[in-house]
């Protein structure tokens, strides 16, 4: 029988920081200026900090980070979720790209 594990792996010797880029529509319910709750197709654990792209009235990009509150599935097909967040304005704007600005 041949070795299944063909993929490169990795072992960390220990817990290392590290950055995800993921890009998930989501369907706003709600938005407030601390704290907002969005649909998704994705879940997301409590303690997840996510960092949420918006355009404001002006039509500019902000971003503000957001902490994973509640997660909870909707029920239906697709399966999405109601995720609660609290919402902290982060230290520089962005461009469409999410590269900040310096």
């Amino acid at each position: 029988m041949s070795d299944r594990r063909l993929h490169p792996r990795s072992v960390f010797l220990a817990p290392a920081s590290a950055q995800l880029r993921i890009t998930v529509d989501a369907e706003i319910e709600q938005w407030h200026d601390t704290s907002a709750v969005v649909i998704s197709s994705s879940a997301c654990a409590c303690g997840d900090e996510l960092l949420v792209h918006s355009l404001d009235e002006g039509r500019e990009v902000t971003f503000c980070i957001a902490t994973v509150l509640l997660c909870e599935p909707i029920v239906g097909h697709p399966t999405r979720y109601r995720i609660n967040l609290s919402l902290k304005p982060a230290r520089a704007p962005a461009h469409l790209d999410g590269v900040p600005v310096a």
